[in-house]
């Protein structure tokens, strides 16, 4: 199951339309209500599982807020940035 942390800190178990439970692009685009994905592959040994996150490509521009749930999540894999939107953790088949 893939995990969809909003900006808020709510965190929430989504599955897909595929027969796996997997998610479709457009499903992914319309959780995280972006047109512009950017799949970023983490280490799911300090994710707890999760091997890839997608989050908005443009985000930072738009100005949209921080996600410190979603960073703090990602932080390992990616020192010194930050993540804004909402943000969308899949394990390997989720996608």
């Amino acid at each position: 199951m893939a995990l969809l942390i909003k900006v808020d800190g709510t965190r929430q178990e989504v599955k897909g339309s595929k027969p796996n439970g997997g998610l479709t692009w457009d499903e992914i685009r319309a959780l995280i209500g972006v047109q512009m994905l950017q799949p970023v592959a983490c280490n799911s040994k300090m994710t707890g599982g999760y091997t890839l996150f997608y989050c908005d490509e443009d985000g930072k521009l738009h100005g949209k807020p921080v996600n410190h749930a979603a960073t703090e999540l990602s932080t390992l894999t990616m020192i010194g940035d930050y993540l804004v939107g909402d943000v969308l953790f899949c394990k390997r088949g989720d996608k």
